[in-house]
């Protein structure tokens, strides 16, 4: 089996890190950057040439050497001809390397230490989230706060759960650090919005009255809820000006509210 041949974007600070990583079996056959000055030299035996050169070099993948994922020099990649899915990113950072392919639908798949995260790179607006998710994944750590309640993991689910996925409410950590240890079993729960406040009273064993007032909302709470019979989840219409506790007088009951 030949040796895979990788040409190498970026000849810059990340560079020997790089040279370092690449498995013994492959083979460099240039290095290509942006910066005149820097081309014709020579590094670790492997010529450095000018980025219009890549396409004079037979390779099986382009390896880019940067600190971050950068658009524009993808761009500049595929405006060159070079083809998306021979394209790796190789970041050096405090975290262990991350290997960035693109993808057939034109995204940047990010795997790191422990999950693979999907980022639609359409524009040049999408690079500035690539920059906010590793400045957020350095934090992403145990011991980091954000982590240990589950910040991180509800940002990339999109809804409240706590590090182990189940539902949390949606209020601020501190509050429901000081709620969550005040809620006994058989205690009477009236809330205005069902959701995922309400799973988590119905595992703790409360009783839950849910008034929900979006119905499309309200049948998919319901669905959800069935399996718990000391919750209670009911659909009143919102009106201005009327009375949305109004249900609360059917109910024979003193609630935490």
């Amino acid at each position: 089996m030949r040796p895979r041949k990788i040409l190498v974007v970026g000849a810059g600070r990340n560079l020997d890190d790089l040279l370092g990583t690449v498995e013994r079996d492959c083979n460099i056959v240039a290095i290509a950057d942006s910066d005149e000055s820097k081309h014709g030299k020579i590094k670790n035996r492997i010529k450095i040439i000018p980025m219009s050169s890549i396409l004079d070099y037979e390779f099986d993948e382009c390896l880019v050497s940067v600190s971050y994922p950068r658009f524009e020099l993808l761009q500049t990649l595929l405006d060159l001809g070079v083809q998306k899915n021979s394209v790796r990113f190789f970041i050096a950072s405090n975290e262990p390397v991350k290997n960035i392919g693109i993808t057939e639908n034109n995204t940047l798949a990010i795997s790191l230490k422990e999950s693979t995260v999907i980022i639609y790179c359409q524009s040049q607006t999408d690079e500035m989230e690539i920059r906010r998710l590793f400045r957020y994944r350095n934090l992403n750590s145990p011991g980091c706060y954000l982590h240990d309640v589950g910040w991180f993991k509800s940002v990339e689910n999109n809804k409240p759960i706590d590090l182990l996925g189940n539902s949390i409410p949606w209020i601020a950590y501190p509050a429901l650090e000081f709620i969550q240890a005040r809620i006994k079993p058989g205690i009477n729960i009236f809330e205005y919005g069902s959701g995922h406040s309400t799973i988590y009273w119905a595992k703790k064993g409360a009783n839950v009255v849910s008034v929900e007032h979006d119905k499309l909302w309200y049948e998919k709470v319901k669905r959800e809820m069935s399996a718990y019979e000391n919750a209670k989840v009911y659909y009143h219409e919102l009106v201005y000006g009327g009375g949305t506790l109004s249900s609360l007088l059917l109910i024979k009951r003193i609630f935490l509210i």
